[in-house]
């Protein structure tokens, strides 16, 4: 009986090591926690409002930035790498969780709305729910708010060229 508690113990002990560096092992680049995919891309599927993620730096660690449209009633939260929310912005409220955030650089998109078209010539599109303008290709969209279950197809109706 005691030899088949110490096999369970040591069996514990094993897992729970396994399990612990799976979880905290870096990736071949040696610059941390593996890609966060799994948390970002139900993200990404789920919010058909989601404009763009964008990976930054806030106090010495690597976040991501989920960007509604520049209008509205959207909450943008930034992330950390284990998918918890540490920063929130926006709303009807001015909600602002992280006022030194701003000062943080982001660096890259890692993902924007896709587009049927090219998105640097489009000046209105339709994602099935909303309508988003912006005067020129750098410049901030406008959305409409219409509640969006999901996102099916994203059309561009306008082009800065007026075609």
């Amino acid at each position: 009986m005691k030899k088949g508690w110490v096999i369970g113990i040591l069996l514990v002990i094993v897992i729970g090591s396994l399990v612990f560096w799976f979880m905290n092992r870096e990736n071949s680049s040696g610059e941390g926690p593996l890609p966060p995919s799994t948390w970002m891309d139900n993200i990404i599927r789920n919010d058909p409002n989601l404009v763009k993620v964008s990976e930054c730096t806030y106090k010495s660690k690597k976040v991501f930035f989920f960007v509604g449209p520049e209008c509205c009633d959207f909450i943008n939260n930034v992330y950390n790498e284990k998918g918890e929310v540490i920063c929130s912005f926006g709303g009807i409220m001015g909600q602002n969780t992280c006022p030194d955030f701003e000062a943080s650089s982001c660096t890259r998109d890692v993902w924007v709305a896709p587009l049927d078209d090219d998105t640097t010539n489009c000046k209105v599109w339709n994602d099935d729910c909303n309508t988003c303008s912006r005067q020129d290709s750098t410049s901030s969209v406008a959305c409409t708010m219409m509640a969006c279950k999901e996102r099916t197809g994203i059309k561009c109706l306008e082009y800065f060229n007026g075609t």
